[in-house]
């Protein structure tokens, strides 16, 4: 546990700590996972003072040898800390107040070595989350089906600029986070448009425009 001092004054603590919440653990099973905490005064927001107390909590747990860092809970409006971390694994609702605005949702962040290390492919993402991967695979597209009554295919009406013609209809789908698995951005966008918690099939690992396509059976 460390404690976060600005002008020789203590503002907030922060700690490393090995991951102890059973949803984390078995989703990522047979490697060492740490979570990071912190606490902030209300008076020195805004000064990135979180974000600096982040990369160093989470430099220590890749210099300790764990292989992802997660910070859970984090409320939607906390957007430094979603922009350090990055990788979205979940996310539910919670409708209270919390801090200074409404939370909506609250996430499950995760960090990967790769990315943090500053190695990852990265480019601009015109979506909230800002950013992307610039390598290829490049996302992923899941297409939903049942065979019963008929064989029928879920598709989503797009709003936006994109809301008119073929292209407004689309499988569930997104872009892949920097150094996130491509198996795991099909899962986590499928979970993102629609709410399924499963674990799509690979039909291809990628087509010429350098995007995966996965498939999932359901009832």
């Amino acid at each position: 546990m460390f404690v976060i001092e600005h002008d020789g004054l203590p503002v907030g603590d922060g700690w490393v700590q090995e991951m102890n919440l059973a949803r984390i653990t078995t989703a990522f099973p047979g490697q060492r996972l740490a979570r990071v905490d912190l606490q902030l005064a209300h008076d020195v927001w805004g000064r990135r003072l979180g974000t600096r107390a982040i990369r160093l909590l989470t430099a220590r747990a890749f210099d300790r040898g764990d292989d992802l860092v997660f910070a859970v809970d984090v409320a939607d409006f906390n957007h430094r800390s979603r922009r350090v971390l990055a990788l979205r694994v979940r996310a539910v609702a919670a409708p209270s107040v919390t801090g200074r605005a409404p939370t909506a949702f609250v996430h499950d962040l995760v960090c990967r070595p790769a990315l943090f290390r500053g190695t990852a492919s990265v480019e601009a993402h015109p979506g909230k989350d800002r950013i992307r991967a610039s390598d290829p695979p490049y996302g992923a597209a899941v297409v939903v089906y049942r065979r019963a009554p008929a064989i029928e295919v879920l598709v989503l009406h797009r709003t936006g600029t994109a809301s008119e013609g073929d292209w407004a209809w689309t499988p569930p789908g997104g872009a892949r986070f920097p150094a996130e698995q491509i198996e795991h951005c099909a899962a986590r966008e499928l979970h993102e448009e629609i709410g399924l918690d499963l674990e799509p099939r690979v039909v291809t690992a990628g087509d010429e425009a350098g995007w995966a396509v996965y498939a999932v059976e359901v009832a």
